[in-house]
Parts: C-alpha cells; structure tokens; sequence
C-alpha cells in the first residue's frame, strides 16, 4: 500500500512513526511546502541567536502520548521543562506562577521531536499540494512548483482544515473549523542581558506569552525573547502593515520589560494558530475511506491533541 501525507509536523510525524513501525510494507512518502521539518514546531536561527517561534513547551496528559515521550526522553530528544514562571501586568508587580503539572520541551529544538519521529523517513520539501485528482488506488497529487506525484492509494493531509478541504475539493465539514492566527515578536537580544525569569504569563495588553527560549534545556546562552501575541488582536490585525503591527507589540514588550537590550527584531505571522472550534472527531475520512486529515484542529488547538489525532487515524489505516 502507498500512502502520500501532506505536512511533516507533528501529527505527520507520529503517523509516519506508527505505520512505518508497525508495518515497514507500507510505502510513505511525504510532502512539505517548507525547506524543514516541524510545522509550528519550528524554530528560527538567525545567529547568535535561534527562536522557538512556534509552540514553546507541552504537556502530556494521555498515557498513549506519556509513553512515546518516555522513549525520547531516555534519547535525550525530549525534556521536562521547569523554568521560573511569571505573571505580568503593566503597572503592576510581578508575581510567580505555578504550574501543576510537567512541560516538555523538544532539544535542541522544537523540532528535534518531529525529526526524531521521521527517522530516516524521507521528506518532498519545497512541495506545495494544491490538489489531488484521481480516486482510490490512483491518486495523483499536484504541487504548486508544477510536479505530479502517485498513484498512491490513499492520501492523508495534516495541513490546517481550510486548507486541506482546498486541497481534497469535499468534506464540506472541514470548513466549519475555526482557528485565530498569532502574531510572534522575534527579539534578538545583547549577550550581556541577563533575563530574571524564564516565561511570563501576560494579563493585559496585546501579549499573551513570553518566553525566552535559550533557557531551555540544551539551547545556546544567547538571550533568545518570543512573544505571542492574543488571538483576538492577531485576527483583527492580522492584515494591517507589519511593520507597524512590529513596533506596537515591540512597544508593549519593552513597557513590561523596559531594560530590554535589542540587538534584533521581527515578526511572524501564523494564521491557523491556535483552534476555537474542532472538528469534534479524532480525524476526518471521506465516503471512499481513501481520503483523511488528521492534526490538532480534530481535538483542540495543543501539541497532544495533534498527536492523539494522528494516533487515532494510525489505528484505523492499520486495521484496514
């Protein structure tokens, strides 16, 4: 059997670990609009400095997910994180915030976890699917770079609903997801400055998260600062000029932080950022069963909900 999968970020990556590692017949081949692994499990270099610009840390709350991570664990691929957590308000004191529960973190970068899934699973980068054509046991998958790719006999997507509704031309349901994109403020800072607390909660303003990513575990020392913006600024923003939109929330973060040292700036715009309304099922097939997408938006917007997705579409394609 030959499966094409669409996207090599998270819910791509545990379904490539799970077929291939249950059954090595089946043939997959995967396609990756981007020049690298991750999805918004991605991170940015711009030396000195590299920027866990996606997803900051997890959580694992399933013991199917638990169970997986323990394994990359004892590799060192994945750590639990315990860093110095803050609340944060203008005009107001900092206070300390607890978490209850383990965060994990992929090292040395988010996206260590993907690659480690993949193995040596190859991967079409620089391959946008826009469509797909054919039927069962013949499809044909086309990229916006002009190339055409098949037969294969089923095709899964882990792109975001709307887009992979585009792609599939049915599953009218796709479109009743609904996600808010995020604004991330990327901010290279001097190598003297020493942050005073890991990560910050943000309770006012257009912020949501800080999060320095060089301290987490087995990052380089150099002062690494991501800010994530609220969803509902993001959606109402997301189309106004982006340099304007840089200064504003740059504005913001230096009144919170105002002995910020900034060597570097920049901003990324993530539109299908975090799900406000799932599909309410573990993954999508169409009436030929030679169709699916699986990911985060099945379940809810967090790293354990693309993997149960993923997980869950893996048990089915394995019991057919």
């Amino acid at each position: 059997m030959k499966i094409a999968i669409i996207g090599s970020g998270i819910s791509a990556s545990v379904l490539t670990y799970r077929l291939r590692n249950a059954r090595p017949d089946i043939q997959l081949q995967l396609f990756e609009k981007s020049r690298g692994v991750g999805g918004r499990m991605s991170t940015r270099r711009r030396e000195p400095w590299a920027f866990d610009h996606g997803v900051p840390f997890f959580t694992a709350r399933s013991q199917s997910f638990q169970q997986i991570l323990k394994a990359f664990q004892s590799q060192g691929v994945v750590h639990e994180w315990q860093p110095r957590v803050l609340t944060l308000a203008r005009g107001k004191k900092p206070y300390s915030r607890d978490w209850f529960e383990p965060h994990y973190v992929a090292t040395p970068n988010m996206n260590q976890l993907c690659k480690a899934l993949l193995g040596n699973q190859p991967v079409q980068f620089e391959q946008t699917i826009h469509q797909v054509s054919g039927g069962p046991g013949n499809w044909r998958l086309c990229s916006v770079e002009g190339d055409e790719f098949g037969p294969f006999d089923r095709v899964v997507s882990t792109a975001p609903a709307e887009q992979t509704q585009a792609i599939f031309q049915t599953g009218a349901a796709l479109l009743d997801v609904e996600f808010e994109p995020c604004f991330t403020l990327i901010l290279g800072c001097a190598a003297s400055y020493k942050p005073t607390f890991d990560a910050a909660r943000v309770n006012d303003g257009n912020l949501k998260w800080l999060t320095w990513s060089h301290r987490k575990p087995g990052r380089s020392s150099q002062a690494a600062l991501v800010g994530h913006a609220r969803g509902d600024y993001s959606k109402r923003r997301f189309d106004d000029d982006r340099d304007a939109l840089q200064a504003e929330l740059l504005g913001d973060t230096i009144e919170l932080l105002p002995d910020l040292l900034i060597d570097s700036v920049d901003l990324h715009r993530w539109k299908y950022a975090q799900v406000i309304k799932p599909l309410g099922t573990p993954f999508w097939s169409d009436e030929s069963e030679s169709l699916h997408a699986c990911g985060d938006w099945c379940l809810g917007d967090e790293v354990e909900d693309a993997f149960s997705s993923a997980d869950s579409l893996a048990d089915a394609l394995l019991q057919l």
